[in-house]
């Protein structure tokens, strides 16, 4: 099971989430290093797991270990169950054939002791930190979580809305970005500026446009839009030329010093194409 990216922890929040389990040490298994790197649909659902152990325990703590369980199971029963059904979204499988077991153990016999249940909670515990210690679980960053899964991909780029052929590309690049795949990222930004210039060249009867290189793109357009629009002045060629204007943006912010695309991208290049490709496609949305 295979989560998402991201192996440093540097979140407050992180680290009182440590501190917190560390005051019931007779269950607790969490370490920061294998359990808590977490993204934020797991992160719900480990931590409600944590809340319940941590209430069964302070239960544990007033009953007396040698005796039968006090209400014959039934105030634990709705802990254990909880636990199995976040163990049940989570697919920790194990864990919830354990709680399972436990539920059925504690209804059936009236004299189930104490010490014999805390036993069980401890190997339950056991199984969830196996379980997803064999699991891949990483966090995004709080300065990155904002471009996954966005509502609004692209910085809210009206060219969603006008183009929905690149709402895929434009929705994975974020989701790229937020998990650090930034050339990842940079690719599916130049399928969504390819669909844009192809649709910006058509507009101009430029059917191949999308299929030249860069300079000729940018060459072909602009004599299209100069033979279109003749009076430079106009409102139209202004917006055009500084539509061609962001396009080279894009095409600067991709490229490398010698005129070629990089093989790989960092944060910051990708970040700044990113930024480039908004700029140039909601102003082309305006148009098209």
């Amino acid at each position: 099971m295979s989560i998402a990216v991201e192996d440093r922890l540097h979140d407050d929040a992180v680290f009182d989430i440590i501190e917190y389990a560390g005051e019931w040490k007779s269950i607790a298994w969490c370490t920061k290093g294998s359990l808590l790197a977490m993204l934020r649909f797991y992160a719900s659902k480990f931590m409600s797991i944590l809340d319940t152990l941590h209430r069964a325990e302070k239960m544990f703590s007033v009953l007396q270990m040698d005796h039968p369980l006090p209400d014959g199971g039934v105030g634990l029963a709705p802990h254990i169950e909880h636990i199995r059904d976040k163990a049940v979204e989570m697919e920790l499988l194990m864990s919830v054939q354990q709680a399972e077991r436990m539920l059925g153990e504690i209804t059936s016999d009236r004299e189930y002791l104490v010490s014999r249940l805390l036993e069980s909670f401890r190997d339950l515990s056991r199984r969830i930190q196996d379980e997803l210690n064999n699991a891949m679980l990483f966090m995004v960053p709080r300065a990155r979580a904002d471009y996954y899964d966005q509502a609004e991909p692209l910085g809210g780029s009206k060219i969603v809305g006008k183009l929905p052929n690149v709402a895929y590309d434009a929705a994975e690049a974020g989701n790229c970005f937020a998990v650090g795949r930034y050339t990842a990222c940079v690719f599916h930004l130049m399928r969504v500026m390819e669909a844009c210039v192809k649709d910006l060249g058509a507009k101009f009867g430029l059917q191949s446009a999308a299929n030249g290189a860069w300079g000729l793109i940018e060459s072909n357009l602009t004599d299209a839009v100069k033979k279109a629009y003749p009076n430079k002045h106009s409102t139209d060629y202004q917006t055009y030329m500084r539509i061609l204007a962001y396009l080279g943006a894009v095409r600067a912010a991709w490229r490398n010093n010698t005129m070629h695309p990089k093989s790989t991208y960092t944060e910051e290049e990708a970040k700044r194409i990113m930024e480039a490709v908004r700029i140039f496609t909601d102003d082309l949305a305006d148009v098209l």
